[in-house]
């Protein structure tokens, strides 16, 4: 489901809507696609993730169904019935039984007959029902029965309409890494994009001939499956010279090509290019992507006719195309370096990627930047310029291992101090994004005794400022903000302002305990406005990313900051803080909000990025077991948050969410042992700074270490007195434990009135799960006080509105409090008394016989 995500989630949202039976009429859906696209597999995820109580029914059309009556929808008739007829009992029958989805699939080949039944159908009052078609956009003729069929649904504004694009070159990366399991380097990436034109099936045809261990070299010339080799031959097959010749120049040339480029590689009369491009459009072999340019319907035509091309053929080609490109006013890098190549001049590729692999990156093209620079780096390995260039943008770009290995060449040829200042700070943090600490300490040391051996001046400065960035990710915080503020006093000497905001961003991005949350918003704000004026977007996106810390993610403010963050990422080609990280982002903000489908939907997303080493990886998988903690599934969380920290080679990085995860699962078991391990776990990490997230941690911390039978006053002793006893916000955390605490100790008259006083206008940082937990707790303290009226009045607001879209254990044990409330009052059903509807209630809730008598 890799760049499907959004697609499935629209189509189980109009199952949802067909459950609450709002519509005159059915529910529909149109997938559309070329060949190859993912419309099948797409199907058959959204009926694997289906409730067991709907009933899928299946038709499909095949190429010969437009020469056969009732040949799609036939298929649903029982065996000896009408077509027509009986294609309509069988829906009609599963539609009065419960929800239905009907799916017909390939529309662009249905007979008539076929399509006439459909629309009886969709006319029918079934609010319930669910119609979802496919069809292929190339394939599609307003002509056919199907065409016209999908013409006149396109018309009705009802219709959702799901357009499946070709995969960009990070949802490739994605792919493959899920196929292979491994993270892929840039050059496998770029070559199976090229290749395959993001069209999901050729990727994993692709790597199904060559293996998921493939180098680039195997992947650029293996033969392609027999099915694709033998339509691509096919395509070819009785071209016109004319035709042959453009075909031949366009396939070289390697992108798309405007008419004026096709007319000049050809040397064709323009009469003679018309025509042959009016043929190939036609029959499908090219398309016109974009006005007046053209490139092929399926980029494997490129390597087909590439294949077949003579040595000295390519070599023209190639030797016409750099003419013309460096004839262009703005001239396109990676298609130089990759012609002038082609046509046997190496000794201009350095220059030419010297001069564009920066503009690339500079641009935000980190991609480009990188497979330029790499390229180049073959004929001049030792190029500082090269190597730099190729540092930043793997780094940028998540390909760690690739980005080591250029640092540490870069090093090696560095020329001056502040080349050799940069390279060591890439190859330190670079360690610890890995990691890779023990490795990490000792750059960092030869880092620092360099800085110390600098002159005043530039370069020293520059020194002193990594060596601040990489206090700051390793959590040493009063040592970053000594070394960040050292920077910025010799910035200030020699007036380099980018440094000076660098420093500002070191600075305030140290979350060290002593600092108010205020005060570090404030100081994230002022170094993001100094990274804007020197126009540094990376520096921007870093002081924008650790500003979110600091911002309510479920908040207003909270979706601008991600927008925001969005944009400037992708201004600065920085994938590492783009998509995965905003979906980790967006997750927190669904767990905010409790919203859980919305909160599976940013971690599956989130799941797609990043490979086995990574932090975010490692954060990803935490978030999934948090994910079945919430809905009940203790175990299988607690044996994926063991094995998550038996693997992970960031383990710090997300032990402020791993670890509570913990105390809840031990909690929900039961199990005091791990309870206690975990507890003294927690005890022994360093003290939560103050951030938007850490008051509804804390809270739910403390209901957890409750649940898990740690006694309240450990917890108030040990907790709120000791680890977090000189904490900036302690007297709102205190405020909001203090009634869960006093509950547990038996006080529920002050458990009403402190609970009372932190629910009735909850404090706008904590999670709305967590504010449900509050009430709950403030439910069972009104009832122990003997105000049942009250109780029921709060817990049904808990079910009802705080946790309506969040299903688990929350939502169970509120539930089961809201129905021993109302059984104690309602009229007896059947044998059992109110009363002894209200003890089994209790038994559900697994009470012991003591703990029901009270």
């Amino acid at each position: 489901m890799v760049g499907r995500r959004a697609a499935l989630q629209r189509l189980i949202g109009l199952v949802d809507v067909a459950e609450l039976g709002t519509a005159d009429g059915p529910e529909i859906a149109l997938v559309s696609g070329e060949a190859g696209i993912g419309k099948s597999r797409l199907l058959r995820e959204f009926v694997a993730q289906l409730p067991p109580d709907v009933v899928v029914l299946n038709a499909q059309a095949q190429p010969g169904s437009l020469g056969r009556p009732f040949d799609v929808i036939g298929q649903l008739a029982p065996a000896g019935s009408a077509p027509s007829e009986g294609a309509k009992s069988t829906v009609g029958q599963a539609v009065h039984a419960g929800r239905t989805v009907l799916l017909v699939e390939d529309l662009h080949w249905a007979d008539a007959d076929s399509v006439h039944v459909l629309e009886q159908i969709l006319l029918q009052p079934w609010p319930n029902l669910v119609v979802v078609g496919t069809y292929r956009v190339n394939d599609l003729s307003r002509r056919a029965p199907g065409g016209e069929f999908v013409q006149r649904l396109e018309g009705q504004f009802t219709v959702e309409q799901i357009r499946l694009d070709r995969l960009d070159r990070n949802e490739v990366a994605a792919l493959i890494s899920a196929i292979g399991n491994a993270d892929p380097s840039s050059a496998a990436v770029e070559t199976v994009f090229r290749r395959s034109g993001g069209i999901p099936f050729v990727v994993e045809e692709l790597l199904r001939c060559c293996g998921t261990d493939a180098c680039m070299d195997d992947l650029l010339s293996a033969q392609l499956p027999w099915s694709l080799d033998e339509a691509v031959h096919q395509q070819l097959a009785g071209l016109q010279p004319a035709e042959r010749a453009v075909v031949d120049a366009l396939a070289v040339f390697g992108d798309p090509a405007s008419f004026d480029m096709l007319a000049s590689l050809t040397e064709l009369p323009e009469r003679e290019l018309l025509a042959a491009l009016r043929e190939l459009t036609r029959t499908n072999v090219l398309t016109e992507p974009s006005n007046d340019h053209f490139w092929f319907a399926h980029a494997l035509v490129a390597d087909a006719v590439q294949q077949q091309l003579l040595g000295r053929e390519k070599r023209r080609l190639h030797e016409r195309s750099l003419k013309a490109l460096q004839a262009q006013t703005r001239p396109d890098h990676a298609s130089l370096a990759r012609h002038a190549a082609g046509a046997g001049h190496f000794d201009l590729i350095p220059a030419i990627a010297r001069e564009g692999a920066s503009h690339y990156l500079a641009s935000g093209a980190s991609f480009q930047a990188l497979r330029l620079a790499g390229f180049a780096l073959s004929e001049a390995p030792s190029d500082p310029d090269l190597l730099r260039v190729a540092t930043d943008a793997a780094w940028r770009l998540d390909f760690l291992q690739e980005a080591v290995g250029f640092a540490v060449r870069w090093m090696a040829v560095a020329v001056d101090d502040l080349d050799s200042v940069e390279a060591q700070r890439f190859i330190t943090r670079l360690h610890h994004e890995r990691g890779f600490v023990a490795d990490r300490d000792a750059s960092l040391e030869q880092l620092i005794a360099f800085a110390d051996a600098l002159p005043a001046g530039t370069a020293r400065g520059r020194a002193f400022g990594a060596v601040a960035q990489i206090m700051m990710i390793a959590e040493r915080g009063d040592e970053a903000v000594d070394w960040a503020r050292r920077a910025r006093r010799e910035a200030e000497a020699n007036g380099d302002d980018w440094l000076v905001a660098q420093a500002m961003v070191e600075d305030a991005s140290a979350f060290i305990s002593w600092r108010p949350l205020a005060e570090t918003e404030g100081a994230l704000r002022a170094a993001y406005q100094a990274a804007l004026r020197v126009g540094d977007m990376v520096l921007a996106s870093r002081a924008l990313s650790n500003l979110s810390s600091m911002i309510i993610a479920h908040s207003a403010a909270g979706a601008a900051l991600r927008a925001d963050l969005l944009a400037i990422t992708e201004s600065a080609g920085f994938d590492k803080l783009g998509a995965g990280v905003l979906a980790l982002q967006e997750a927190q903000a669904a767990f905010g909000s409790a919203d859980l489908r919305r909160y599976r939907r940013a971690i599956a997303e989130a799941g797609q990025r990043g490979g086995d080493w990574s932090a975010k990886r490692s954060r990803v998988l935490t978030y999934g077991a948090i994910l079945a903690l919430e809905e009940g599934r203790a175990a299988a969380a607690l044996a994926s948050l063991v094995e998550i920290e038996s693997t992970s080679v960031n383990v710090t990085d997300y032990q402020q969410e791993s670890i509570p995860a913990k105390l809840l699962a031990a909690g929900q078991l039961g199990d005091r042992d791990l309870a206690e391990a975990v507890w003294k776990q927690l005890l022994g990490l360093q003290q939560f700074a103050d951030t938007a997230r850490t008051l509804p941690v804390v809270v739910d911390i403390v209901d957890s270490a409750l649940l898990a039978g740690i006694d309240a006053r450990r917890v108030r002793a040990e907790l709120l007195d000791g680890w977090l006893g000189e904490h900036l916000d302690l007297s709102a955390l205190r405020a909001h434990a203090q009634g869960l605490l006093l509950l547990a100790e038996g006080d529920a008259h002050a458990a009403v009135v402190a609970l009372a006083a932190v629910v009735e206008e909850p404090d706008p940082r904590l999670f709305v799960p967590t504010v449900a937990s509050l009430r709950h707790a403030l439910a069972v303290a009104q009832l122990a006080v003997g105000d049942r009226k009250a109780a029921l009045r709060t817990v049904r607001g808990v079910v009802a509105d705080d946790l309506a879209a969040w299903p688990g254990w929350r939502r169970d044990r509120s539930e089961a409090l809201m129905h021993r409330l109302e059984g104690s009052t309602a009229r007896p059903e059947g044998s059992l008394t109110a009363r002894e509807r209200e003890v089994a209630a209790l038994i559900a809730e697994g009470l012991t016989n003591g703990q029901l008598a009270e």
